[in-house]
């Protein structure tokens, strides 16, 4: 009961800040990295902090006194959701039953390419270990109490301020996701988990100097506490000031195709100090998970695209959605808000006519 009253303080604090307009006031946190700048911050709110510095602060918002902080009522109403709730236990159930589907098909003569070797727990497509690859936040983690978790507390957004977070009782999993990954290994499926999370931020600030831990070290144990079965082979942090890209691409080939020594996160204080590495072996990837598209193709991430024709890539990619490609939603963040950074909701919704 204690931990629901302070869920629901939370999001009304959140709501009575962004109705208000103390934020607009600059009572409440709000960030003020540009979108360059986010690159460098935690993997699942990046995309939010450039939206949260993309818009004038003489512009009004449709849904809060100030643009900027327009995405912080979704966050809040997402939390609120059932659909949302229902929607993501519908993602993992659908996910379940393709393992399912894979577990008679090692079992089907006429399916020669798959095995299952019992003495070993360990299911095979034509000769390779059969993985699941699946991000972490708003996929595996519920972190769209971040935001209310900053309003209420009365920071901003940074690398340190989202490691307490994550360390905190407010992040807790997704609906389906810990019993989905539970039973992907109970039938010889590895499940790697891929994140964008980061440690040092643009001002050299990082949770290794707040709480002696990098943010690797924090997701193990993060992880490890919400119930989900990790290791140091099967976390992989793709942390954009190591690695230079926000992309998963590199990450995807690694598990793909095997990697000796992948760069994989750090132990120390700055991007300077002792990175981690990972030996992956060759997977089969039978299915990607993931609140953005990115996590699932880079297709998806090209400078080229716009709103619309990210959009129209869906029917190009039809046949995946429900079966290689497992999505979650996200009514917060996302490239789609690409779009945001340069007109802001209120101009984005009026160019499509929907005011």
């Amino acid at each position: 009961m204690k931990k629901k009253v302070i869920g629901v303080t939370t999001l009304l604090l959140a709501l009575v800040v962004v109705f208000s307009g103390c934020a607009s006031q600059g009572a409440a946190p709000s960030s003020t990295e540009t979108g360059t700048q986010a690159v460098a911050s935690s993997g699942s709110e990046a995309a939010a902090q450039a939206v949260v510095s993309s818009g004038s602060a003489e512009e009004k918002g449709l849904y809060a006194p100030d643009i900027k902080d327009e995405f912080m009522v979704g966050g809040v109403s997402w939390q609120l959701s059932a659909e949302c709730k229902a929607l993501m236990k519908q993602a993992f159930d659908t996910a379940t039953n393709n393992v399912d589907d894979m577990k008679k098909k090692c079992q089907d003569p006429g399916e020669p390419d798959w095995k299952y070797d019992e003495s070993a727990n360990a299911m095979y497509y034509q000769g390779k270990r059969v993985a699941v690859v699946a991000d972490i936040d708003d996929t595996l983690v519920q972190a769209s109490a971040y935001d209310a978790w900053l309003v209420a507390r009365d920071k901003s957004h940074s690398n340190v301020a989202y490691a307490e977070f994550i360390m905190s009782d407010s992040c807790i999993p997704t609906p389906g996701s810990v019993e989905f990954v539970k039973y992907c290994l109970a039938n010889g499926i590895e499940v790697f988990y891929v994140t964008n999370r980061a440690d040092e931020d643009k001002d050299g600030n990082t949770p290794y100097k707040a709480f002696g831990k990098t943010v690797y070290d924090i997701s193990i144990e993060s992880m490890t506490k919400l119930g989900f079965p990790i290791d140091d082979q099967h976390l992989i942090v793709n942390d954009p000031v190591i690695t230079g890209s926000s992309s998963k691409e590199s990450a995807r080939q690694a598990i793909a195709n095997g990697n000796e020594a992948f760069p994989n996160g750090q132990r120390e204080s700055n991007s300077s100090g002792t990175s981690l590495t990972a030996k992956i072996a060759p997977h089969h990837i039978a299915m990607l998970m993931g609140d953005n598209l990115n996590d699932l193709t880079d297709a998806f991430s090209g400078t080229d695209l716009n709103a619309d024709t990210r959009a129209q890539l869906i029917e190009k990619y039809a046949d995946k959605f429900g079966n290689e490609w497992i999505v979650l939603p996200n009514a917060m963040y996302g490239d789609s808000y690409t779009f945001f950074e340069k007109y802001g909701m209120t101009k984005l919704l009026e160019e499509h006519s929907y005011k």
